[in-house]
């Protein structure tokens, strides 16, 4: 605690120390009414400032180690607490007068600069005057209007930065006036000066303007060839700056502005023929034909010619690779959905299609002839892409083969997809075939299966009714008979679809043999049945027919014994026939 106590001490006279030496550091950085002077002090106060910031980390130090003995309740605590309070203080006072001295140099290094930028800024409109000045002694002729009209096309632009100075500067100056009353009156003398030099500045401007306007059709003429030839060459950087669009928006948008220059080209073309005829007719004359001014205005006409005829020409090669890059984008976005098309196509066709029911071979075919349909419609659009792609490609396109590359690939697929759908078309309607094939013999065989129980039935045994059974089983028989067409019908079915489709032949010879079988047995096991049948109605018959006979001849002995002779002709006639 004591070397806390000791540390906390020495730390606190050491800033306080540095708090007054800084102070009269402070003290002697005044600032001077010249800006080197200046300068220096701002360095100086920079060093300082970088000093305080390191310091500021000593003093934050120093609080932390007297709130840890304060914390402690070091005996020493009221004096501790006031060391504290009066070294905070103190640098609270250093920072205030720092930030003030900060102010007052940044204050005063702005009104040296602002002396220096009025400096400047006369010196600049100056410079104005005197090349203004030079044109004095100019007659009004070719030379001298296009001297003159090179001079003050040359100061347009400085002209306009003048004046935006100058606003400044008044802005400037009202602030300074604001913040050093003791300044307002030099400051308000620099920018009265500043201002009647720019009057008399503007004054010239106006005087030569008039000139310029007095010189008629000549003076127009040169102004307006130089607003031409301004307006040519930004108009073909224009064109020849302009992007190449990357995507269908963009290209449509700079089509579209495209136009607008080819308007804006043509609200130009009366200028162009007006200037050319005055032109023409003043450098026609005898006397300009070894005049030097005539003989530039010459080339300017043939340059102005040339540059017309090159702007018509970059217009036209611009407007081809725009409609081409147009072209482009549409057939892209029109490719790139082509081939979504065709990666669903080639997604579907992909999936192997194996029904192993009937119900699996009916639909899988229904969902087949339902994409058959859809990929027929969208056939068209897909052709067409390719169509287009051709077209673009016997143009002369600027991507011509890129593009013929594309179409290639695409159309292959789109015929390779047609081929695939095809076989798998063909294939569905096979297997169809198999399956309706094999449930004819399923069907065949459940009712060779259920005629077979009955074949195997031996109630016969009953003789009381062997009789209708035996009538029953000759009915029996000759459904079986009928049946066989059946499976003649199968036979013949499977040996069509073995022969057309070799690759089924190992699921259907199985199965047909298989039926033959069945159908053999039932066919015996009825036979067999109809035979035990008969043997058992055999002697049924044979008691049936003596009980016939025995009952005729009893009627017939009773008629021989009658003693009826009839009563008339007509009982008489009826007797005789049953004599007979």
């Amino acid at each position: 605690m004591l070397f806390h106590y000791t540390n906390f001490f020495q730390k606190v006279m050491e800033l306080s120390n540095g708090s007054m030496k800084r102070t009269r550091m402070l003290q002697t950085m005044i600032p001077a009414r010249d800006i080197e002077d200046v300068e220096i002090m701002k360095h100086r106060y920079d060093g300082f400032e970088k000093e305080m910031n390191s310091n500021a980390s000593r003093v934050a130090v120093v609080n932390q180690l007297a709130r840890q003995l304060l914390h402690v309740e070091h005996p020493n605590s009221e004096e501790i607490t006031a060391r504290q309070n009066h070294l905070n203080q103190k640098w609270a006072e250093l920072r205030e007068k720092a930030e003030a001295k900060k102010e007052e140099l940044n204050s005063a290094h702005g009104v040296q600069t602002f002396h220096i930028e009025c400096r400047e800024t006369t010196t600049w409109i100056e410079d104005k005057v005197r090349i203004l000045q030079t044109t004095d002694s100019l007659e009004m002729d070719l030379t001298g209007i296009m001297t003159l009209q090179r001079r003050l096309s040359g100061m347009e632009r400085d002209l306009a930065a003048i004046q935006a100075k100058l606003t400044a500067l008044q802005k400037e100056a009202d602030s300074i006036a604001d913040e050093h009353p003791e300044e307002a009156a030099v400051i308000r003398e620099r920018i009265t000066q500043i201002q009647v030099i720019w009057e008399t500045l503007t004054q010239m401007l106006k005087e030569r303007d008039s000139k310029l306007e007095e010189a008629g059709d000549l003076h127009r003429f040169l102004r307006d060839l130089d607003h031409f030839q301004a307006w040519l060459s930004k108009t073909q950087t224009d064109i020849a700056s302009e992007d190449t669009p990357s995507s269908l928006s963009e290209a449509e948008k700079l089509l579209s502005q495209h136009q607008a220059i080819k308007e804006e080209i043509d609200n130009y073309t009366s200028d162009y023929t007006k200037m050319m005829e005055y032109g023409e007719r003043i450098t026609a004359e005898p006397s300009t034909q070894d005049d030097p001014q005539y003989m530039f205005l010459r080339e300017r006409l043939k340059a102005l010619k040339d540059g017309w005829d090159e702007i018509h020409q970059m217009w036209e090669n611009r407007q081809q690779l725009l409609s081409q890059s147009l072209s482009l984008q549409l057939l892209d976005r029109d490719a790139r959905q082509a081939e979504v098309i065709l990666n669903q196509q080639e997604h579907t066709l992909a999936k192997d299609e194996s029904p192993t029911t009937l119900e699996q071979a009916e639909n899988s075919l229904k969902r087949h002839e339902a994409f058959l349909a859809t990929m027929e419609a969208n056939d068209d659009k897909i052709n067409g892409v390719v169509e287009f792609s051709r077209r673009l490609g016997d143009e002369g396109h600027f991507a011509g083969d890129k593009i013929t590359k594309r179409a290639d690939n695409i159309d292959e697929r789109r015929m390779a997809n047609r081929e695939k759908a095809q076989a798998l078309l063909e294939r569905l309607r096979d297997q169809l075939e198999l399956h309706q094939f094999l449930r004819d013999c399923d069907e065949l065989g459940e009712w060779i299966q259920e005629k077979h129980i009955t074949a195997q039935d031996e109630t016969y045994r009953s003789a009381k009714t062997v009789h209708s059974k035996w009538t029953r089983h000759q009915a029996f028989e000759a459904e079986i008979g009928a049946n066989k067409e059946r499976l003649h019908n199968l036979q013949k079915a499977a040996e069509e679809l073995a022969k057309e489709k070799p690759e089924y032949a190992s699921h259907i010879q199985p199965k047909i043999e298989d039926m033959v079988d069945q159908f053999d047995v039932l066919e015996q096991t009825t036979k067999e049945k109809g035979e035990r049948l008969f043997d058992a109605n055999r002697e049924v018959l044979i008691h049936q027919t003596c009980d016939d006979i025995d009952s005729w001849m009893n009627d017939l002995e009773k008629q021989i014994e009658s003693d009826d002779t009839g009563a008339d002709l007509a009982s008489v006639n009826i007797l005789m026939q049953k004599q007979q």
